[in-house]
């Protein structure tokens, strides 16, 4: 939790997404997902519509008069208190809305009720270029699937994020190198991205994302697809990270990962507790179908 020595970095209060389709009084009035530029965003963008098209179509299919669930589960209302430096995990089965809800931390969608304080400035009511500026200065993101550009070196992939930036071509490689450097990729750095391993090819995301200097670092799901060795490794990275004073927020089911945790947030399926919780976890409180959350402290179950 947040404390005297820890000052709120972000507050959220009342967050709720509606199913897609479902209507609601969005804050704001502006389309939830937030417009944004960039090669780093464009090819993210690019995959991302692929797989949110095959999810439209496959939603549409229904057996009879039986209507398939939405895309994206509800989510909602969250209250969660961030502080400066904190390593925040967000967990719970999948399907029960980690990623929306990490799209409105990283302000890449916009709720459909409640408000977001980052620091003292309330980001809801905000243009969605006024949006990408802060996040592209504040807000470093790690996609679940980072959207590399295979036949480009670690390097080139690592200063894409600084290319408006407003640095010149030598402070952006100076800021590239220093980045790969941290996540222990400095040999790799002429290497094309293609040729990375898994694992490598993970790191250099995060160092994309640290590359730029945010306060706060958003990770979903990082160590999807990695081996146990791997899995240690990158949880290792951010874990060194939090203990450097970063602020980080990650969406992961992965118990290494709580151990170092300094609050817990568990999105869930609806009823009084969330499955396989211990006799030492918080209650849940509904969220709304279908989901719930719960909180507990570094090291409880959830």
């Amino acid at each position: 939790m947040t404390g005297p020595d820890r000052p709120a970095l972000l507050r959220l209060r009342g967050i709720s997404l509606n199913p897609p389709g479902q209507s609601g009084a969005r804050t704001g009035g502006r389309p939830r997902r937030v417009r944004h530029g960039g090669p780093a965003d464009q090819a993210g963008r690019t995959s991302q519509a692929g797989r949110t098209s095959q999810a439209g179509r496959a939603g549409g299919r229904a057996a009879g008069h039986r209507r398939l669930p939405p895309a994206r589960p509800a989510v909602g209302p969250v209250d969660l208190t961030v502080g400066a430096g904190e390593l925040v995990l967000v967990q719970g089965p999948s399907g029960a809305g980690k990623t929306a809800l990490l799209h409105v931390i990283a302000l890449l969608e916009r709720p459909d009720a409640g408000s977001y304080l980052l620091d003292d400035l309330a980001v809801i009511g905000l243009g969605d270029r006024d949006l990408a500026a802060l996040r592209a200065r504040r807000i470093g993101v790690v996609p679940q699937r980072p959207p590399l550009l295979p036949g480009r070196t670690a390097l080139d992939n690592v200063m894409l994020a600084l290319l408006y930036s407003g640095a010149g071509v030598r402070q952006r490689r100076h800021r590239a190198l220093d980045a790969l450097d941290l996540v222990g990729l400095a040999d790799q750095a002429a290497v094309l991205a293609g040729g990375l391993a898994a694992g490598q090819r993970r790191r250099v995301a995060i160092a994309r994302a640290l590359a730029p200097a945010p306060d706060l670092l958003v990770c979903d799901n990082p160590t999807a697809d990695l081996d146990p060795a791997l899995t240690e490794q990158v949880i290792g990275l951010l874990a060194g990270l939090h203990r450097d004073g970063r602020t980080v927020v990650i969406a992961t089911d992965d118990q290494l990962a709580a151990a170092y945790a300094t609050q817990r947030l568990v999105l869930g399926l609806a009823g009084p507790r969330w499955p396989g919780a211990g006799a030492g976890a918080d209650r849940t409180i509904p969220l709304g179908p279908p989901g719930s959350l719960g909180r507990s402290g570094p090291g409880e179950p959830p």
